[in-house]
C-alpha cells in the first residue's frame, strides 16, 4: 500500500528542494524521512549528520522551540535574498506535548506563498548552490545550542 499523495504546498515544496540538493551534495550523511512517521509526528524532514531537520515556512507557528540568535541570508540575486531562521524543537503539541528522541534543528524560511510563486526557479536554484552553507550554518548554531544547553547529543 502506498502512502497518500500529499498536497504540494509551498512548505512541502520547499522540503522537497532542500532534501534534493542536500541528498546530492551529502550522499551516506543524508537521510531524507519525508512521508514518515517521523515526518508528522517527530517534525522531521531528514537527518544531516544524524541531526534531525525540519524545513518549514512556518516558524514562528513551531511549538517547544529555541530560537537561535542568527540567521542565514539566502541570496537569490542581487539586491533579493530570504532570511532563514534557525531553532532547536524538543517535542510538539500534537497530543499535548510529546518529547522528540532527539531535538530537531529547524530551518524557517520567512517567505509568504506570493514570494515563494514569482521568485520559485530563482529560489530552487538558489537552494541547490547554496543549501550546504546555509545547513553547515545551521548546524553549527545547533551545536552551539547544544553546548550551552548541556545536551549530550
Amino acid at each position: 500500500m502506498t502512502a497518500p499523495k500529499r498536497e504540494l504546498t509551498v512548505g512541502f515544496q520547499l522540503e522537497e528542494m532542500c532534501a534534493y540538493a542536500l541528498s546530492r551534495e551529502y550522499k551516506r550523511d543524508f537521510v531524507s524521512l519525508l512521508d514518515t512517521r517521523a515526518d508528522t509526528e517527530e517534525g522531521t524532514d531528514f537527518e544531516l549528520y544524524g541531526i534531525p531537520c525540519d524545513v518549514t515556512t512556518n516558524f514562528w507557528g513551531k511549538s517547544f522551540m529555541d530560537i537561535l540568535p542568527e540567521s542565514y541570508m539566502l541570496t537569490l540575486r542581487q539586491g533579493v535574498s530570504i532570511e532563514v531562521k534557525f531553532g532547536v524543537r524538543k517535542g510538539n503539541s500534537h497530543k499535548g506535548f510529546t518529547a522528540f528522541k532527539k531535538p530537531v534543528l529547524v530551518v524557517g524560511f520567512m517567505l509568504d506563498n506570493s514570494t515563494f510563486r514569482t521568485w520559485q526557479d530563482v529560489l530552487e536554484n538558489a537552494i541547490k548552490k547554496y543549501a550546504s552553507d546555509m545547513m553547515e550554518f545551521g548546524q553549527s548554531l545547533f551545536w552551539d545550542w547544544c553546548d550551552e544547553t548541556g545536551f549530550d547529543f
